[in-house]
């Protein structure tokens, strides 16, 4: 039951942190997405 119990806990730290890169991907992918028009705001003087 212990180790029943234990692969429980560590499934649900698996999740946490597939959920947690997902959300660290989709927010990197926003930041390069913004990137290009960050920079030509910056070249521009905004």
């Amino acid at each position: 039951k212990t180790n029943s119990r234990l692969w429980r806990m560590y499934d649900g730290w698996d999740r946490l942190g597939a959920e947690r890169q997902a959300t660290t991907r989709a927010s990197a992918a926003a930041f390069m997405a913004g990137l290009p028009a960050a920079a030509r705001g910056w070249a521009v003087g905004e």
